[in-house]
């Protein structure tokens, strides 16, 4: 949750105070002391509800203490403030024998965090004593401490907030636990509880229908058919529960994330999965802090590859990641580009690594034709609009080469945000050889069938690709970025192209392919070889071997 209140003061502007919503100060810089005060509104917790964690995050952007540890402390407000009438002269009195205390050295691009879990507690048993906090630095020496901190006007991800993990009393949503005294569950089939980092959207609306939810869903149907139950759990907003193909999808709430790890909902995960037999995290993401003994971790590539998340590569970063490797039993990774980073970047993790490359399902492939009957050369680009994806850069190809080519159609296949597929719409209705549309898991085979030339331009964030898999099947020459897991997908010159993902580069090979049927022919008849070593029923006895002697050791 974000403050209801927050302003800045500083020891020069003693009458006034900086409610600046873009920016926030703390520390001391050439003489001047900077402090902060916040507030939180607890009222709307759940009633009942108990607070088991409460961290104070502030997302700095601006440090001038070098290496050395300074250290800022975190002391509760005992009375009432308003924004308005506070300054540096007129501030609340606080209560000076509390506080919590977080060393920084030279973190920036990240949180800093203050566990205020006995804050909290107190302010939820009695709203009458929420006056929130006051931030302050310790003086050490006349040494500069400031730091700088995102204020609200920023982006969501960067704002202040105060992260809760409750314990809710038990509802409808509840998940059975082990029956204590017998140590058997009501049902004897072996449970296993997965925690995804998302399959429906945060608020349970839709789900986007990209490769990792077609995995989920394939790979849930694969422990059913072994004899499992298995529940699927996720962050979400507010608590709901779906089916989607007879699979139990269950949203845990609080869907907030810090470096991209969902530690509020890994927390919910841990108390509410206590009672299954084996536990399973479908994303090293879901791995933060508290992880069960014995348990799984697939991580679907490498997605820290790029400049999009300043906190990627940070010391706080790196010691999330690996605080939840060193924890599991075992991961499974479904490219060898993941495994080589590990051992290169952390040669003394002991995690067993075992790598399951990603499938198609090749009676589907079979039962098609996949022929294409257009009068069009079809170039298909079938993946989620995400940048990481590249599918910007496909669409500004797309808009020079259809004017440059009259016999060629680019189709584009695939969810995204309600704003992206609103732009791509448009631009279908502007330029009628650029269509739009796409299929449900059950029918996403099709987009191939038509096909001449399939694109998978990602430039990061990239595992084995479905998409590209499915492509292969059906024969058909790809481009592809080099980039993750591609490179143990694409042999370049046998069945398709690796180039780096630039418009330039795109454009070029795409008009090599267009100018060369022959070479087309022949990339599309190798492919076809290449996918049947990544046969569904391969990834299934894989993953069969794996669980036997994962879960038969508990």
């Amino acid at each position: 949750m974000e403050p209801i209140q927050a302003t800045s003061l500083d020891s020069w502007h003693t009458n006034i105070n900086n409610p600046d919503l873009n920016q926030h100060f703390l520390g001391f810089y050439e003489g001047t002391e900077f402090r902060l005060l916040l507030k939180f509104d607890l009222s709307d917790l759940p009633l009942g509800s108990e607070i088991i964690e409460a961290n104070l995050k502030m997302y700095c952007n601006q440090n001038s203490t070098k290496w050395q540890e300074k250290y800022y402390n975190v002391h509760s407000i005992i009375q009432e403030w308003s924004v308005e009438n506070t300054t540096w002269k007129m501030q609340p009195a606080y209560d000076t024998q509390k506080k919590v205390q977080t060393g920084v050295k030279s973190n920036i691009f990240e949180f800093i965090t203050w566990d205020i879990t006995a804050f909290a507690r107190t302010w939820q048993a009695s709203q009458d004593l929420n006056f929130g906090v006051i931030l302050i630095a310790e003086k050490r020496n006349d040494q500069e401490t400031l730091l700088g901190f995102s204020g609200l006007s920023r982006g969501e991800e960067w704002r202040p907030r105060l992260e809760l993990a409750l314990r809710v009393p038990q509802s409808k949503y509840a998940i059975p636990r082990l029956n204590l005294i017998s140590g058997l569950s009501s049902n004897l089939s072996p449970r296993i509880a997965i925690l995804t980092p998302q399959f429906f959207e945060w608020s349970g609306d839709r789900c986007l229908f990209g490769g990792g939810e077609r995995y989920l869903i394939d790979f849930v149907n694969l422990l059913q058919k072994m004899g499992y139950q298995v529940d699927v759990f996720q962050p979400s907003i507010g608590q709901w529960e779906k089916t989607y193909e007879s699979v139990k999808i269950i949203g845990l709430g609080n869907a907030t994330f810090d470096m991209d790890f969902f530690s509020g909902a890994n927390r919910l995960f841990y108390e509410r999965a206590a009672g299954y037999d084996h536990h399973i995290y479908f994303n090293l993401t879901v791995t933060y802090p508290k992880v069960f003994s014995g348990s799984i971790c697939i991580n679907h590539g490498v997605w820290w590859d790029s400049n999009e998340r300043p906190w990627w590569r940070t010391n706080s970063w790196y010691e999330r990641l690996f605080e939840g490797l060193k924890n599991v039993d075992t991961l499974v990774s479904v490219d060898t580009n993941t495994i080589n980073w590990i051992n290169a970047v952390k040669p003394d993790l002991q995690v067993p690594k075992i790598y399951i490359p990603n499938y198609v399902d090749l009676d589907c492939v079979n039962k098609a034709e996949a022929s294409n009957q257009s009068e069009y050369l079809t170039i298909l680009y079938p993946r989620r609009l995400y940048p990481s994806r590249g599918w910007l850069v496909c669409i500004e190809a797309a808009i020079e080469l259809i004017t440059e080519y009259e016999n060629i159609k680019f189709s584009f296949v695939g969810r995204g945000s309600k704003e992206d597929e609103e732009r791509l719409m448009i631009l279908s209705r502007e330029y009628p050889r650029i269509e739009y549309k796409w299929y449900d898991m059950k029918n996403i085979y099709h987009v191939y069938e038509e096909a001449d030339i399939v694109l998978i331009p990602s430039f990061s964030s990239e595992g084995t690709s479905l998409s590209l898999i499915e492509a292969m099947a059906y024969g058909k020459p790809i481009i592809a970025g080099l980039t993750g897991g591609l490179t143990d997908l694409i042999l370049p010159g046998y069945n398709g192209m690796l180039i780096e993902i630039t418009k330039e580069n795109l454009k070029n090979a795409i008009v090599h392919l267009i100018e060369n049927p022959n070479l087309r022919k022949l990339y599309g008849r190798n492919a076809k070889v290449v996918a049947q070593y990544f046969s569904k029923r391969i990834w299934e006895e894989r993953w069969r071997t794996v669980i036997d002697a994962c879960f038969s050791k508990k």
